[in-house]
């Protein structure tokens, strides 16, 4: 029996070791530039947070109510989402940087294998902690 007992804590320490430790971001949003393909694209200033969780190991995001994989490009965290009913496609592509803590989302539109644009909200995060 005592044996057995330390069988079943080796096994409980050893998977709870692989566990994969999210790393959480509050992101409040600094400015918001709208493209209009004239001289009067402009920026705005806007209010907002976002809630960003990044798993490092598995490189899955959660913002919100989307989860997927991202890609590494450098220092840079990308992934995009796309609404497949739409014609043409529109959705939004996100770059995070790890380093400065910067965050994009811009919101577009797929046409002839290009996107373009129609707004960018640039973000600040920080890395927040559980509170219990």
């Amino acid at each position: 029996m005592k044996k057995l007992l330390i069988t079943i804590f080796a096994v409980f320490i050893i998977s709870s070791s692989n566990a994969e430790e999210p790393i959480n971001l509050s992101c409040d949003a600094i400015w918001m530039f709208k493209y209009n393909n004239n001289p009067d694209d402009e920026f705005k200033p806007v209010s907002d947070t976002k809630s960003l969780t990044i798993f490092p190991q598995s490189k899955i995001y959660i913002i919100g109510s989307d989860k997927g994989i991202y890609k590494e490009r450098g220092n840079l965290i990308t992934w995009s989402t796309w609404l497949i009913n739409s014609e043409p496609f529109i959705g939004d592509e996100y770059v995070l940087d790890r380093f400065s803590g910067e965050f994009t989302a811009t919101f577009g539109a797929m046409k002839d294998g290009s996107f373009i644009p129609s707004f960018s909200t640039k973000y600040k995060c920080n890395k927040t902690e559980p509170l219990f």
